[in-house]
């Protein structure tokens, strides 16, 4: 059997860096939206607070709705510009 081949180091900087957060139970199961933007958000912020190696969270939302319901909740919960969104 062949030896496992050892992931390149930028790629395991890279997965280090990143985060992916799905927002589930807002759709079929009926939890509000804002409250789930309100707490996700509040509980990332913390977590990028205590580690700044993190430099890229990507909220993965499903419709317009859920955008501007976290649109909304990060413009109350950050200073203007703090978190850019990026494609």
């Amino acid at each position: 059997m062949p030896a496992p081949t050892e992931e390149p180091a930028s790629r395991r900087r890279a997965r280090d860096q990143n985060r992916g957060v799905p927002v589930i139970s807002t759709g079929a199961y009926g939890y509000p939206l804002a409250e789930a933007a309100r707490i996700a958000l509040t509980t990332v912020i913390a977590f990028l607070q205590a580690h700044p190696e993190i430099v890229l969270v990507r909220f993965v939302l499903f419709g317009p709705a859920a955008l501007r319901a976290y649109e909304a909740v990060l413009g109350e919960l950050s200073p203007a510009g703090s978190y850019p969104a990026t494609g």
